[in-house]
């Protein structure tokens, strides 16, 4: 009996594992200048169905825990409004993949994850040699950033630097000296091709923090006062952003030296701020940034995945989102599981200055939410 159930949860895993690497595949190709996006509309939904039947079935006449109910209901309620609000059909399949990731384990997740990115990256690079689609370049000044079959020049080094994140977790942040050495040539490499500052300087905190933790061996997570600043982590990164977004003040010296920092971010989160006030159900925000297909005059462009989460998304998806974090981080520190806890700080700070915290075609982290959510209570002694 216990090697039928154990078999059935394999086979659970695998067709999950299998419907995520499909999506995430092709999501990334879509994101590229290949003409993909009918094909992608049936994808989308494709996914949609094969998921809801996969939860129907996982879940049929199984005793499922009141607080999952609850929050399961509350996630795939606020995923739908805020997809509708804004137009972004996937955010629903988001919310799906959260809910069904229970009988797959993070590092397999992580493993398909980096697997289908490495490979939908391949295949655009193959295709802009075969000359099937260009790779565009955008020049500012003496800077000439390539775009590597994208539409813009940030794309390559954002998913790369999830790739990243994925091999540090991959390798529990024990890399061989040579191995952070070749790391970093990367990422001066991929930052003389496409000029990106975040994702280059970022690297160097996340491989300093990763190189850290794993050489000071003293270094315990899972301390009361580490626990405790990691729960408060994600709310104070948001109430930081939503202060800069208020209060930016451009006859003001020391807001504009942030906001010259910080490539005038502060700015449009500021004139969003104004022109979209917070609302429950968060607003469609027209934005109009710079791609190379399209050029604007107009430009109005909010990175920050906070600050668009709450003017965009609304207030009760941000508030859901930023307790997962926040219970992904506490699980991290409550285990000691250094390599997690790397990909949330990282995330953190990513998610303050651009938006990709729910991007699960290359940032997984979420999809090991509800687990960890249950191996905290179970650690309390709450089993309801």
């Amino acid at each position: 009996m216990k090697l039928k159930i154990h078999s059935s949860k394999n086979t659970y895993s695998n067709i999950f594992l299998i419907l995520y690497g499909f999506y995430s595949f092709f999501s990334i190709l879509d994101a590229s200048l290949l003409p993909l996006s009918q094909f992608m509309t049936s994808v989308k939904w494709f996914t949609i169905i094969c998921l809801m039947l996969f939860f129907a079935i996982t879940n049929l006449s199984k005793k499922i825990p009141i607080w999952k109910i609850i929050l399961s209901f509350f996630l795939m309620i606020f995923f739908t409004i805020s997809a509708s609000v804004t137009d972004r059909l996937y955010l629903i399949i988001y919310a799906a993949f959260i809910l069904n990731a229970q009988y797959s384990n993070l590092y397999n997740i992580i493993k398909t994850s980096l697997i289908s990115a490495l490979s939908s990256l391949f295949f655009v690079q193959i295709f802009c040699k075969m000359g099937i689609i260009h790779d565009y370049i955008f020049i500012y000044g003496t800077r000439k950033a390539h775009c590597y079959g994208f539409s813009y020049y940030s794309t390559v080094p954002f998913i790369l630097y999830y790739c990243l994140l994925m091999y540090l977790y991959i390798k529990k942040n024990k890399l061989k000296i040579f191995e952070f050495v070749i790391i970093l040539i990367i990422n001066q490499y991929i930052f003389l091709k496409t000029t990106l500052r975040l994702t280059f300087y970022l690297s160097f905190i996340t491989l300093g923090l990763s190189f850290l933790l794993q050489n000071i061996k003293k270094i315990n997570l899972s301390n009361k006062m580490i626990v405790l600043l990691s729960e408060l982590a994600f709310p104070f990164g948001a109430v930081i952003t939503w202060f800069c977004m208020k209060n930016y003040d451009s006859s003001k010296f020391y807001w504009n030296l942030v906001n010259k920092i910080f490539s005038s971010r502060l700015k449009f989160m500021n004139e969003g701020y104004y022109k979209y006030p917070i609302k429950i159900m968060g607003n469609y925000i027209e934005m109009q940034g710079a791609s190379a297909i399209r050029q604007t005059t107009n430009y109005f462009y909010i990175d920050s995945g906070f600050a668009y989460s709450l003017l965009g998304y609304g207030l009760m998806f941000t508030v859901i989102l930023i307790f997962l974090y926040s219970v992904l981080f506490k699980y991290s520190c409550v285990v000691n599981d250094k390599a997690l806890f790397v990909w949330l700080f990282s995330v953190l700070i990513f998610t303050m200055i651009n938006n990709t915290w729910v991007s699960l075609n290359y940032n997984p982290i979420l999809m090991f939410s509800f687990k960890a959510i249950a191996s905290l209570r179970q650690r309390g002694g709450d089993n309801s």
